[in-house]
C-alpha cells in the first residue's frame, strides 16, 4: 500500500511547509507574492543546520525561490480548472532568478529539490478547500485514490471527521475501480469514521456491499473479515466463521486473518486448537514473506503457548501499550503472600449467621490513603474508594500516573480497596470486555481479592457481609465480577456457584444475584430450591423472581398458589406474560445499561433468558396463555 507522502530526510520540514504553502497559494494564486512569502518565512521550516545557511541572504534567496517554484509547479490551481500553471525553469545560460547575477547553470541549477507530484499537493487541497469546490475535479477523475486517502488523513488530524468521510466515500462510488490494499485501507478508515459518528448501519451496508464484490481482492477479503468481527462481537459464532472462511478464500496470506482465526477459536473455547493455529500462522507468514509486523509475529509466538496472553499483547500494541504496565506489575506482585484481613463480628441474632466486616492490616491503611490522595487529582471518587466511571483512565498521562504509583507500592496488591479500583479501571479499557483482557488483567485482580476474602473467612462457617458496611463492598463486588466472567465464558456451573455464594454472603441481595439463582435452579430442575429463594424475596420487581416463583409453583403442581402468584406478578410486571407466550417477538434495541422496571425491555430480557425453560415445561405456556385469556 502506498500513499503520497512529502519527502523525508530533508533539511526543511517539507510537510509543514506544504500545508502552509498551499494555504498561501490558495489565498490569491499569485506566484510572486508566494515567492516573497516563502523567502520571508522559510526559516520557520528549517533545521538548525539549514538556519545557519539561511543567514546568508544570497543562499536564502536561492533556496527559497527553488523550493517555491517546485511547490508552485506541483499545485493544481482552482482558477486553472485545478491544473498546475508551472513557471518554466530558466535555461542554463539565462541569468538566475535568485538575484545572484550568475548564470542559472552556475547558480541554482544544481540545487537539490524534493520531487513533488500533484497528488501530494492534492491531499492539502482536499483538506483545505470546501467539499463543493473540489467535487468537480473528484467527479472528473482528477483526484487519485492516494490523494483522497491522504486528504482524509489530513482532515482526521484536524478533527474534521465528517469531511474525511465524504472524501473516503468517493473511493467506493460505483463502479469501484480499485480493490487493492490501499482500497482496503480506505475501507478501514471509513469504517472507523462511521463508528466514531455512530453511523453503524452505514458501516454495515458498506461492508456488505464490498463483501459481495464479484472478484477476489484484498478489499473484498477485508470487508468479509470485518463482518466476521462484527458477528463475533454479537456472539454469532457460526456466521463469523462463515465470513472468516470466505475472507481466507480471497486473501489467504493476509496477516490480519491470523488474529481473527485465533479470536474465533478462543471465543469457541478451543484453546488447544488456537495454539496449533498460532504456530501454523507463524510459519506461514514467515515463509510467505508477507508484511507481517514484528509485533504480530511476536504475539503469534506467545499464542503458541497462551493464546489469550498473545491477544492481549496485540491489544496493548494497538492502543499505545495501554495495559502493558499493569500486566507487568501484576506479574511482578503475583508471588506476594495473601494478607491477613480479619472478619470482625458486628452482630449475631438467634440462629442467624453472624454479620461481619472486613478489617485489613493497619499498614494497608497508609497505602490506601496515598492511593486515594493521588487519585483525587485524577478523578472523582465514589463510595468506599470505588472510582466513578471515567474512561480517561487509559489516556497516556493518567495511565502513567497510576501505573507509576503501583510500581512504587507493590503492597497495593494487598488492598481490597485498590484492587476494587483497579478492576473498575480495567473494565474501562477499550478492549473490555474481552477474553484476553479478562485473562491477563481482570482475573488476576479478582482472584487476589477472592483469596484475601477466603483467608479472612476461613473457619468461620456461614457469615453475612452486610452491603451497608462500605468496607465490605470491594470484596462483594469482586465476587460479582467473577460471576460475570464465568457467565461471559458460558460456564453455567461456575456462574451458578458464584451467584449462590454472593447471595449467601449478601442475603439482602444488593447485586441482583437472586434472579440468577432462581433461574439456574429452575433450569436444573430444582423447583423447591428455586421456590425457596423466590418466596424469600416475594413480592419482587425482578421478573426472574416473580415469574420464577410462578413457574416453580406450576411445576410442583400447586396450581391455586401458581394462579395467585401469576396475578400478583402481572399486577407488578404486566408486560412479561405477553412476551413469554408469543412464538416470536421483535428484538428490542436496549438504550444503555439501565432497564426500567415494568418496561418492555425488562420483559424482553426475561424472555431471552428463560423462555426456553418455560417452553420445556409441559403445558406451562398454554396454561399461562389460558390464564391471561390470550390467543396464539
Amino acid at each position: 500500500m502506498s500513499m503520497p507522502q512529502a519527502p523525508e530526510h530533508h533539511p526543511f520540514d517539507i510537510r509543514a511547509m506544504l500545508d502552509h504553502a498551499v494555504a498561501r497559494i490558495l489565498a490569491d494564486e499569485d506566484p510572486e507574492r508566494f515567492f516573497v512569502w516563502l523567502e520571508r518565512d522559510i526559516e520557520r521550516y528549517a533545521s538548525s543546520e539549514a538556519q545557519r545557511l539561511l543567514a546568508d541572504p544570497q543562499v536564502r534567496a536561492s533556496i527559497s525561490r527553488t523550493l517555491a517554484r517546485t511547490i508552485w509547479n506541483a499545485t493544481p490551481l482552482p482558477s486553472n480548472d485545478f491544473r498546475p500553471a508551472p513557471i518554466p525553469e530558466p535555461r542554463p545560460g539565462e541569468r538566475c532568478p535568485c538575484g545572484s547575477g550568475l548564470e542559472y547553470r552556475q547558480c541554482c541549477l544544481s540545487m537539490p529539490v524534493p520531487k513533488l507530484g500533484a497528488e501530494i499537493v492534492w491531499a492539502r487541497l482536499l483538506a483545505q478547500l470546501p467539499l463543493e469546490q473540489v467535487a468537480g475535479p473528484i467527479a472528473r477523475g482528477q483526484v487519485g485514490m492516494e490523494s483522497l486517502v491522504a486528504g482524509a488523513e489530513q482532515c482526521l488530524r484536524a478533527g474534521k471527521v465528517g469531511k474525511a468521510v465524504a472524501l473516503l466515500e468517493q473511493v467506493f462510488v460505483e463502479p469501484i475501480e480499485r480493490t487493492d490494499r490501499l482500497a482496503d485501507y480506505a475501507r478501514q478508515r471509513l469504517c472507523e469514521c462511521y463508528e466514531e459518528l455512530g453511523h453503524h448501519k452505514k458501516k454495515e451496508a458498506l461492508l456488505e456491499r464490498l463483501a459481495a464484490l464479484p472478484e477476489r481482492s484484498p478489499l473484498r477479503a477485508g470487508a468479509r473479515a470485518h463482518l466476521a468481527t462484527i458477528e463475533l462481537d454479537r456472539d454469532n459464532l457460526e456466521q463469523a466463521r462463515t465470513y472468516f472462511q470466505r475472507a481466507m478464500g480471497d486473501d489467504p496470506d493476509n496477516p490480519s486473518l491470523a488474529v481473527l482465526e485465533i479470536h474465533l477459536l478462543v471465543a469457541a473455547g478451543e484453546i488447544e486448537r488456537a495454539k496449533l493455529r498460532a504456530a501454523f500462522w507463524r510459519k506461514r507468514l514467515e515463509r510467505a514473506g508477507t508484511e507481517a509486523s514484528d509485533e504480530l509475529l511476536g504475539a503469534l509466538d506467545v499464542m503458541r503457548r497462551d493464546p489469550l496472553t498473545g491477544l492481549a499483547e496485540l491489544s496493548f500494541e494497538a492502543h499505545g501499550s495501554g495495559g502493558r504496565r499493569l500486566r507487568d506489575w501484576l506479574v511482578s506482585v503475583a508471588g506476594r503472600p495473601v494478607p491477613a484481613y480479619r472478619a470482625v463480628v458486628l452482630k449475631q441474632e438467634g440462629g442467624c449467621p453472624p454479620e461481619v466486616v472486613l478489617e485489613g492490616p493497619k499498614d494497608l491503611g497508609k497505602i490506601e490513603e496515598k492511593w486515594q490522595a493521588a487519585c483525587a487529582g485524577w478523578a472523582e471518587f465514589g463510595e468506599a474508594g470505588c472510582l466513578d466511571e471515567d474512561p480517561r483512565w487509559w489516556e497516556p498521562r493518567l495511565e502513567e500516573a497510576w501505573s507509576a504509583f503501583l510500581e512504587r507500592h507493590p503492597a497495593a496488591f494487598d488492598s481490597l480497596v485498590v484492587l476494587d479500583d483497579l478492576a473498575e479501571i480495567v473494565m474501562e479499557h477499550c478492549d473490555s470486555p474481552s477474553d484476553w483482557i479478562d485473562h491477563v488483567l481482570l482475573e488476576p485482580i479478582l482472584r487476589r481479592a477472592e483469596a484475601i476474602l477466603d483467608r479472612a473467612l476461613t473457619g468461620l462457617g456461614q457469615v453475612v457481609l452486610p452491603w451497608s458496611a462500605l468496607v465490605n463492598r470491594p470484596a462483594l463486588r469482586a465476587l460479582v465480577r467473577l460471576w460475570q466472567l464465568a457467565d461471559r465464558r458460558g460456564d453455567r456451573r461456575e456462574a451458578r456457584r458464584r451467584a449462590e455464594r454472593v447471595l449467601a454472603l449478601d442475603p439482602a441481595d444488593h447485586t441482583g444475584m437472586r434472579a440468577v439463582v432462581v433461574n439456574e435452579r429452575l433450569r436444573a430442575g430444582q423447583d423447591r430450591a428455586a421456590l425457596n429463594v423466590a418466596e424469600r424475596y416475594s413480592p419482587d420487581l425482578l421478573p426472574d423472581v416473580a415469574y420464577g416463583r410462578v413457574l416453580a409453583l406450576y411445576r410442583l403442581g400447586r396450581m391455586q398458589e401458581a394462579e395467585a402468584a401469576v396475578r400478583e406478578a402481572i399486577d407488578r410486571l404486566p408486560l412479561v406474560p405477553a412476551y413469554l407466550v408469543r412464538e416470536k417477538v421483535r428484538a428490542r434495541k436496549l438504550d444503555g445499561e439501565a432497564v426500567a422496571v415494568g418496561s418492555a425491555d425488562q420483559a424482553w430480557l426475561y424472555r431471552e433468558e428463560m423462555r426456553d425453560v418455560w417452553a420445556a415445561t409441559p403445558g406451562a405456556l398454554e396454561w399461562l396463555r389460558a390464564t391471561l385469556g390470550l390467543s396464539r
